[in-house]
């Protein structure tokens, strides 16, 4: 069969991704020619790899979306070279695929007495059309479509394509085009799907059913589907692993470019268990490391430098301050525990921006080095029962302790840009966790206009728990969170002490790390102890299922009404006596 194919890809940070590679270069021996269109721009460096696999390349601007490609590509190859092939294949990048071999799928199909086809298709139904809510028409999922020449060459196929506008709403796009097309056509040819439509289900199998899809030999699964499943990962461990031998790494690398880590975190495992992990060389690799500690309280500064001793970490320390005679006693400190030939500078500055303003002030001497750790000596005002002490012991075990562990993690991955800590359990309280964001949106917001920011993060999508590391301590990639240094924060843009629990422009950068390096093109990841099963921030998103969470769950979610929380302690302190 002497088969076109024309392809359309859209990425909206003008990138390239890997599977986009992989799905051409296993697309390329069915065709006789490719088409790639991209409604954006490609890198420059990718081109040559592009010609590789397809015959010809279109860029253009986003107009009208996939069908505004085809008809710009279908009308420049032009209706009399169509009409040479035996058929034309739409398809357009939001999918990952083929999971399953396509020559298969092509032969079976092509035995079969139709004249077009599709991979899945969508059912009739009374409402649900997207801008509209109206009634939905059957038709073929226009992700993937095949038109034979006798559909090509006709009056009707023409005048499609010909009369598609460049509708700015892909809600037009879909109402107008998507859904007709088939409608269209079905009056005087014959079609079919590869995977038959489930009777009278009336939504989207793509997105609503990829397991079932999957588990027919569906070659394609919508990239959307893991941002809308319950549980993504299961649709890659259990699913893709067991049935296909499609690269995974393909869809976490993609996941990880396109979607801020609230999303990439359900679909990756970004959970490091310390106690689990090992080292992958016999010895910690050699890499320039810093460590910067803002020294407030000088006990728990003690307390840090002697960790770092007996870890022997080989670190340069930065240390900042507020008062030269604290600086006095850190030099003291420093030299007590036999560590002087590390320390490259204490530096004093006015009790302002907590250690956060510190840490900026002298960022730019940080520039050099290949990991660096930010510290700080972490007490609470939430120091009952021992809070203060529980959170910041928890954050020296995995961040200092786990020292050879975290210089290993970013010798072997390049694109890791930060390394934060689980939640600490004392955030569990879900009363606590439900005041985080809301009164740092504005500052949040002033901050992400200022940056100049490769990807634009959107905090609309990131919900009551954003991923941070609850206390700022964390190593990171200088070059990762570059657009924050690059703001040269001042005094005067941080409100004097004493200062509220939350609300500030402190505590909104607190929340910021991760995003920016995500917007910066790194990756990252959460370090914890063995006895965590699952990462806290995913806990907050889901119903926590175990005993122990759920218990922690219901007392924080009671905690809001006093009286029932009252009434649920007394009766439960009865029966235990009982």
């Amino acid at each position: 069969m002497k088969r076109i194919l024309l392809f359309c890809h859209y990425n909206k940070f003008n990138l390239l991704s890997e599977y986009i590679i992989y799905w051409l270069k296993e697309l390329k021996p069915l065709f006789e020619k490719i088409v790639f269109i991209s409604n954006s721009p490609i890198p420059k460096d990718k081109i040559g790899i592009l010609k590789e696999y397809v015959n010809d390349i279109i860029e253009r601007e986003n107009k009208g979306f996939d069908f505004g490609a085809w008809k710009d590509a279908i009308l420049e190859e032009g209706w009399e070279y169509l009409g040479k092939y035996d058929s034309i294949t739409l398809m357009n990048d939001t999918c990952f695929g083929p999971l399953f071999p396509l020559e298969k799928v092509y032969e079976q199909m092509e035995e079969k007495d139709i004249d077009f086809w599709g991979m899945t298709a969508h059912n009739q139904t009374k409402k649900g059309m997207p801008g509209t809510n109206g009634p939905i028409p059957f038709h073929i999922q226009s992700y993937f479509m095949v038109f034979n020449r006798s559909v090509v060459k006709s009056d009707i196929f023409k005048s499609f394509w010909e009369n598609v506008k460049y509708y700015k709403d892909v809600n037009r796009v879909i109402q107008e085009y998507e859904t007709q097309l088939t409608k269209i056509l079905s009056k005087n040819f014959k079609f079919s799907t590869y995977i038959k439509p489930l009777k009278d289900y009336e939504q989207d199998m793509t997105l609503k059913l990829p397991d079932f899809l999957v588990e027919k030999g569906c070659p394609f699964i919508k990239i959307k589907a893991f941002t809308l499943y319950k549980n993504p990962r299961y649709l890659i461990s259990f699913l893709i692993n067991k049935l296909s031998k499609y690269p995974v790494d393909l869809i976490f690398k993609h996941i990880n470019s396109i979607f801020q880590p609230d999303i990439s975190l359900k679909v990756n495992n970004k959970l490091i268990i310390a106690d689990e992990y090992k080292v992958s060389i016999e010895k910690v690799p050699i890499l320039k490391v810093a460590i910067h500690i803002h020294s407030f309280y000088l006990d728990i500064f003690e307390e840090c430098l002697k960790r770092i001793k007996e870890n022997n970490i080989l670190a340069d320390l930065y240390i900042t301050t507020d008062t030269d005679d604290k600086k006095r006693e850190i030099i003291e400190l420093i030299e007590k525990y036999g560590i002087k030939d590390l320390l490259k500078g204490v530096f004093v500055f006015p009790n302002r921006g907590r250690d956060i303003l510190p840490w900026l002030k002298i960022s730019d001497r940080l520039e050099g080095y290949d990991i660096v750790g930010h510290f700080h000596t972490k007490k609470t005002s939430l120091a009952e029962n021992n809070i203060g002490n529980n959170w910041r012991n928890q954050v020296f075990d995995c961040m200092i302790d786990s020292f050879s562990i975290v210089s290993d993690m970013f010798y072997t991955n390049n694109n890791l840009g930060i390394l934060i800590m689980d939640v600490p359990e004392v955030f569990l309280d879900a009363i606590f966790l439900e005041k985080l964001g809301s009164k740092n949106r504005s500052y949040l917001e002033k901050i992400l206009e200022r940056m100049k920011l490769k990807k634009q993060i959107d905090f609309n999508c990131i919900g009551k728990f954003p991923i941070f590391s609850y206390g700022t301590m964390f190593w990171y990639r200088p070059a990762a969170l570059k657009p924050l240094f690059d703001l040269k924060l001042k005094d005067e843009d941080f409100p004097p002490e004493p200062i509220p629990v939350d609300g500030t422009i402190a505590h909104a950068i607190e929340m910021l790390p991760v995003y920016i390096a995500w917007a910066t093109g790194y990756d990252f990841r959460i370090i914890t102890t063995k006895d965590r099963v699952l990462s806290l921030f995913n806990v907050q998103k889901i119903f926590p299922a175990d005993r122990k969470l759920f218990k922690l769950w219901l007392r924080g979610t009671l905690k809001k009404v006093p009286i029932l929380y009252s009434i649920v302690f007394r009766l439960y302190s009865f029966f235990k006596k009982l």
